[in-house]
Parts: structure tokens; C-alpha cells; sequence
């Protein structure tokens, strides 16, 4: 344990304690044992800086010389940890690139996972090594492996890790591939988004063991979903209640005025649409429509002048779709009507009651992966792309 007063004469734990209270009060911390790893973990340790958005949209950097930073660094919020610079038609702007999740979302997905002093915990998004520790402090250092993409960022996360007192092991890789060399592992935890389960996290996994990751799709819209292992690459399990979501495991964010996908050059056929921004602001909604979209369709939001916003859609046939987000119109053009596949997907979903999302299970095997609504009114399975998670 490192020592309480930070070097500024602040004491980290009082902040500390306060948090674990807070979200123990909550209801968003139940079990005695996390509220104790809340409040011996030094989140600024490995949070020293974030970023505030101010009201014009820009954004300021808050360190520990900031009065707002030590109730900021260890309030139950997500804090941005890095910006990236994007030209957009507006000129450049600056949007988040990493961040560490709010404490209660870290702490309900690790409740979720049933952890015991014996498991060997795999997690895939280091990040800032936040949640790393709260896993180190739990478990041991010698129970938790901890992947990232970016050596940088591993290395990084190594020495703020072992500054506040944890050693558990980093790697540097893609973390669809898993860490094999360690496996097998009882838990599995990912902090980032995936639009299906690796088939490697479920080779990795041991017969009994549990899985917990954020399926996305092609809209960016998904939720939790908790697997317990069968052996065999083998997985079964539903979507948790409420909703939480994470950055793309392989985010990448482009500038909206970089050229569109290819796409059918061709005139749309423009027509009215009740799908407005309103009914996609509901995720599980928005879920279920992009389950109805070819697999490979992409979605950007590019300023136009006059219009806002505009949504568009592109399949890999180069199938179009634009939607102004101020608007009740579409315009479609190509062999698939894009948008007449999301309105069949909400459609459906109003059908059967707009069902909540524990209602959805999960099927693992390998690669092959579908999601299934069991109800004899209106039964539905989707099968889902693995090609994005399967590395050669």
C-alpha cells in the first residue's frame, strides 16, 4: 500500500472512503469486500490527469494542482484520460480516446463475475490499469493478466501500477487473440466493446468459468452480456439488465469530412421514415435493428451545412442510407434498402412487447455465435459476424 499522503499533503484515502460509501449507499457496491478494495486502491495514482469538456465544447486538463481534481479524480464518473485531434468541416475539434470507466460500472461487472481468492482473472482493456488494480487488490498480482493494444499504453499503466504498490501481468497485444501462454483463466472480463465474443476468450475460458463483455454492432449500440464457459469453446448466457457500454476494442476514429466508404453512385429514393433520432436514442431498440443489417455496414455522423447532423449507413455492397437527424426523411439507394432493415428490426421489436434486455440470450460455439429471443409468440435468432474477432 502506498502512503496515504500524496506528496501534496492530501490524503488519498479519505476520497477514497468516501467513494466506496457513496456507491455502497448507492446500491451499486453489495458485497463488503468491494467496498474495502474501493477504498485501498489510489485511483489517482493511475488517473494523475483527465480532461473537464467546458460548455463551448472545448476541453481543459485538471492535475493535482487543481482544486476540482482530487473530489474529480475519485467521484463516480467516467473520466476522459486522452484526446485525439480530427478535422471535421467545423475545423479541428478534439474527442475523447480513452478514458477510465466510472468506479460503479467497474465494481458491478466485477460482482457480476462471482470472483474467489482462487480464480485467474484475464482482462482485455488495460487502459489506465485502474481496474487492473482493483482486481491486483483483490486477488493478488499473481491472478491477473491484463491486455492492450498499445505498448505504450501498457507500459504506462506497468509503472503506475507498480507505483501504487501492484504487479500484476501486462501485455501488449491484440486482445482478440487472448494471452494463451496463460490460459486457462476462470473469469474473463473485457472493458471495451466487441461486436462478438472472440473465439480465443472462449477456448481460454475454463469449463464453468464466467465471461463478461460489451457486444456492439454496426450502430454502436449494445450492452453487457454475462457467458458462463461449457467447454469446448462453448458459451451460453443473457444480456444484463440496464445498460453500460465501452469504446471498440480496435477503435478507430476517423474524421467525419475523409471520404464516405464506396458507395452506389446513384440518386436516393427519399421518403418519409418515423425512425428519428428519438426512437434510436433507445439502445436496445437501436440493438436489435442493426441485427438486421448486412454484416460489414458502417455508420458515421457527418456535419452538413443547413441540415445538422446527418446519419449514414454504408454496406459493403454499397448499399447507402442518409438520415438528418433534424429530419423525418430518408434517402436510400442501392440493392439493400438499409433503413428499410432498421425499421423491420424496430418493427419487430414493438411486435413482441419491446422486451427487455435479459430476454436475450446468448449462444457461443467457436465462431459461430447468435443471439436468440426463446418466445413462442415471437421467436427470433440472429447470427452474428465473428470474422472482425477471429485473426488469422
Amino acid at each position: 500500500m502506498i502512503d496515504p499522503d500524496s506528496g501534496t499533503g492530501i490524503d488519498w484515502t479519505m476520497y477514497a472512503r468516501e467513494l466506496a460509501a457513496e456507491l455502497v449507499a448507492a446500491g451499486d457496491v453489495r458485497d463488503p469486500i468491494w467496498h474495502a478494495v474501493l477504498a485501498g486502491v489510489p485511483r489517482h495514482v493511475l488517473v494523475p490527469r483527465f480532461h473537464l469538456q467546458r460548455e463551448d465544447g472545448s476541453w481543459r486538463a485538471v492535475e493535482a494542482t487543481d482544486p476540482t481534481y482530487w473530489p474529480g479524480v475519485y467521484a463516480n464518473q467516467t473520466l476522459i484520460t486522452a484526446l485525439i485531434e480530427v478535422r471535421t468541416a467545423a475545423g479541428r475539434q478534439y474527442v475523447p480516446a480513452s478514458s477510465s470507466t466510472e468506479p460503479s460500472l467497474m465494481v458491478g461487472m466485477l460482482e457480476l463475475l462471482d470472483l474467489r481468492e482462487e480464480h485467474r482473472v484475464l482482462e482485455i482493456g488495460t487502459g489506465t490499469g485502474y481496474n487492473c488494480a482493483l482486481l491486483s487488490h483483490r486477488l493478488g498480482d499473481r491472478q491477473v493478466y491484463s491486455l492492450d493494444l498499445r505498448p505504450e499504453l501498457v507500459e504506462l499503466a506497468r509503472k503506475r501500477l507498480a507505483a501504487a504498490g501492484y504487479r500484476p501481468t501486462l501485455a501488449a497485444r491484440d486482445g482478440a487473440i487472448g494471452f494463451a501462454e496463460h490460459a486457462p483463466y476462470d473469469r474473463i472480463v473485457a472493458t471495451c466493446a466487441v461486436p462478438a465474443i472472440p473465439p480465443a476468450w472462449l477456448d481460454q475460458l475454463t469449463p464453468g468459468g464466467l465471461l463478461i463483455a460489451d457486444i456492439q454492432g454496426s450502430l454502436y449500440a449494445g450492452n453487457l452480456v454475462l457467458l458462463r464457459g461449457a467447454g469446448g469453446g462453448r458459451a451460453t448466457g443473457t444480456f444484463c439488465p440496464g445498460w453500460a457500454g465501452f469504446m471498440p476494442m480496435r477503435h478507430t476514429l476517423a474524421a467525419p469530412d475523409l471520404a464516405p466508404p464506396p458507395r452506389v453512385a446513384e440518386d436516393p429514393a427519399v421518403r418519409p421514415t418515423e425512425l428519428g433520432p428519438d426512437l434510436l436514442a433507445d439502445p436496445l431498440g437501436m440493438f436489435l435493428a442493426q441485427l438486421h443489417l448486412p454484416a460489414g455496414t458502417v455508420q458515421r455522423m457527418v456535419p452538413r451545412p443547413g441540415e445538422g447532423l446527418v446519419r449514414q449507413l454504408t454496406a459493403p455492397d454499397g448499399s447507402w442510407c442518409e438520415l438528418p437527424e433534424n429530419g423525418a426523411v430518408v434517402g436510400e439507394a442501392g440493392p439493400v434498402r438499409l433503413w428499410e432493415r432498421v425499421e423491420a428490426g424496430v418493427a419487430w421489436w414493438r411486435r413482441a412487447g419491446q422486451p427487455d434486455w435479459p430476454r436475450f440470450a446468448y449462444h457461443a460455439e467457436g465462431a459461430s455465435q447468435r443471439i436468440v429471443y426463446d418466445d413462442d409468440a415471437y421467436p427470433a435468432s440472429w447470427e452474428l459476424d465473428t470474422t472482425e474477432v477471429s485473426p488469422a
